[in-house]
């Protein structure tokens, strides 16, 4: 065989063996590429999740016990329930409660829950942000079964900084979420911004949940989010 045909037979196969590599690695990525996408769709909603400070459902505490990772500042608590699924119950005809959690550095944040109220409708019910200790921090709630109301309590004394009047149903529970962002404060009631305010009083704290004297209010599905 001479050298120039030798030589033409090697072109052949070594180009015929290029393409099929080529064809390869050509389906191995077209198939490849979906799955490494899905792969970082699932990583970023991942991240999402993660982006919250601290949530609890209270599933996991046992009936008739205070909530892990919670402390009472004040108040007389009926602690874990069981109605519909568990949820903490301030104790009815008790004095005002305080129910504490999160960490004294959050500064920036929105602290939600589910909040469900007595049918008798006399007292009140929020969730709290900023919270310094049981005379100071920022609240957003129901108040009475006819209003929501966005207030601050500073050394003691309630001051009131937005409300609007609304009739409440108390068969049922509500999501209430108060946002604090630098010196702005929001108050959103079933999904829906409904209060707002300006204030400076406080920077940083933790959460809590505040009942009435005349309110076995419940809580549930904490979830705070930076």
């Amino acid at each position: 065989m001479s050298g120039h045909l030798w030589a033409g037979r090697m072109a052949i196969a070594v180009s015929t063996v290029l393409l099929a590599f080529s064809v390869a690695f050509a389906l191995q990525w077209s198939g490849g590429a979906p799955r490494a996408q899905a792969t970082r769709a699932t990583l970023t909603s991942t991240s999402g999740l993660s982006g919250a400070l601290y949530r609890d459902d209270f599933e996991s505490d046992p009936l008739g016990a205070p909530p892990a990772g919670w402390t009472v500042d004040d108040g007389r608590w009926d602690g874990v329930v069981e109605d519909g699924g568990h949820a903490v119950r301030h104790g009815f005809g008790q004095s005002y409660g305080h129910l504490v959690a999160g960490s004294a550095g959050w500064t920036d944040y929105a602290v939600s829950a589910r909040l469900r109220l007595t049918p008798l409708s006399t007292g009140f019910a929020v969730v709290a942000a900023r919270y310094q200790d049981r005379d100071d921090y920022y609240a957003c709630g129901v108040y009475y079964a006819s209003a929501v109301r966005l207030w601050r309590v500073r050394n003691g004394t309630v001051t009131l900084l937005d409300a609007r009047r609304m009739d409440v149903a108390t068969d049922r529970s509500h999501d209430v979420r108060l946002v604090v962002k630098g010196w702005s404060i929001s108050c959103e009631f079933d999904q829906t911004v409904v209060l707002t305010a300006v204030d400076s009083s406080f920077t940083r704290g933790r959460i809590a949940f505040v009942a009435g004297s005349d309110e076995a209010a419940e809580l549930d599905d904490v979830v705070v989010t930076g």
